[in-house]
């Protein structure tokens, strides 16, 4: 998919949000359909658990790529943009300079950014990259690389982020979890919460150019 503009990067993250969320809503409606009924309930707390998960992790994940592409479509010098966005960018390239040995190309990488020759080019399906298991460490990582502001995730870092990647584990590998139904309710908000944040957080800063120096 090429992101060119604001309106097609909005276009896609809007897209791939209504999907995740009509899913999560329907599934949350067949929850509240077998209200009084326990062991029912009890079944899609635990199958509704990696739901969450996957679209927690899957949104991050294509709306970072959707959002990296975007950046790359400015066609502007790499020199332009903040040192978060230069590192995404960079990153993958030196890694696999290194694993190469070869001096000479990371030394014409870095002429080249000096002299103004470098355009911003990300490789998004490298640079996010959730390793299949969207730790907290790696979110961190992903929303600082793209610029965006981690303070309004700070809170869910240690509790909500955590255990939700351990419960999906768990029930993924076939262990019995007993998921309340009022803890499987507040993770559900609190993903939404982050998802929705995290789109509005790259929206306003595509909007406000805040990926340039």
């Amino acid at each position: 998919m090429k992101i060119r503009s604001i309106n097609e990067l909005q276009d896609a993250l809007d897209q791939e949000f209504q999907w995740r969320r009509r899913e999560l809503t329907t599934f949350k409606f067949i929850f509240k359909k077998s209200e009084g009924r326990k062991n029912e309930i009890e079944a899609l707390c635990r199958a509704g658990i990696p739901m969450l998960y996957g679209h927690y992790e899957g949104f991050i994940k294509q709306a970072g790529r959707f959002y990296s592409e975007y950046l790359s479509r400015q066609r502007r010098n790499i020199e332009k943009f903040k040192g978060s966005i230069i590192t995404l960018s960079l990153r993958n390239k030196i890694q696999d300079i290194s694993v190469k040995h070869n001096p000479e190309e990371l030394i014409k990488l870095i002429d080249d950014i000096r002299e103004g020759k470098k355009q911003l080019y990300i490789n998004k399906e490298k640079a996010i990259d959730t390793k299949s298991n969207l730790k907290p460490d790696i979110f961190k990582g992903i929303v600082l690389l793209l610029g965006l502001d981690y303070k309004q995730f700070e809170l869910y870092e240690k509790t909500l982020l955590n255990d939700i990647l351990e419960k999906r584990n768990n029930i993924a590998h076939g262990k019995y979890l007993d998921v309340k139904e009022n803890d499987f309710i507040e993770m559900y908000s609190k993903i939404m919460i982050i998802l929705t944040t995290f789109k509005n957080e790259i929206e306003n800063k595509a909007q406000m150019k805040e990926y340039f120096v």
